[in-house]
């Protein structure tokens, strides 16, 4: 059973679809993850963008954790928007059905925190070069967080965006990514 981590609705259980299709990040993941995070920026207050996100498990635990608002992205929302209700955030979260490639062309707004965690079989490196290279995308300190197979290197630059962290858990890596500053 997957349960939020942390914060006002640690324990609380999330639905997970049946099947291989999703592959929600696991417990132990989310928990250094957002620990990791809560060292580099403070999520009270944060907008947060959730790619392909299933059931919502990365966005719920930053909203759970402090954040104002969650915008999540994915083709299939029917198991997030009933994991929203159950947990009273659907003033918080706004979940968007759409493929993450069409909400990235018609995006409208910079987010403080973005969490990408693809399908398998996801090129992350082009992943990487596409967020990298918008640069409004992030808020001037905001941080991406993509979580790919250990096979794909990411590079420690691409675009606006510099490697800050990482960490493996098995078969799976975590990369976190934040603003290269403009300043002298």
């Amino acid at each position: 059973m997957l349960r939020v981590i942390s914060g006002t609705l640690r324990g609380r259980a999330l639905l997970v679809a049946k099947g291989a299709a999703t592959r929600p990040t696991s417990g132990r993941v989310r928990e250094a993850l957002f620990d990791a995070l809560s060292v580099r920026m403070g999520l009270a207050g944060c907008v947060v963008l959730d790619l392909y996100a299933g059931t919502g498990a990365l966005g719920i635990e930053a909203l759970s954790r402090g954040a104002a608002k969650a915008v999540f992205v994915d083709r299939d929302v029917r198991i997030l928007v009933t994991n929203l209700r159950g947990l009273g955030l659907v003033a918080q979260g706004e979940a968007i059905q759409m493929t993450v490639e069409d909400f990235l062309q018609h995006k409208r707004q910079a987010f403080d925190l973005v969490l990408a965690d693809p399908p398998y079989g996801c090129d992350a490196v082009t992943l990487l070069e596409r967020l990298g290279g918008m640069s409004d995308l992030l808020e001037n300190d905001g941080i991406l967080v993509l979580e790919h197979a250990q096979e794909q290197e990411l590079p420690l630059h691409s675009g606006n965006l510099h490697s800050v962290w990482e960490r493996r858990y098995g078969a799976t890596v975590v990369s976190m990514f934040g603003v290269v500053s403009n300043a002298p």
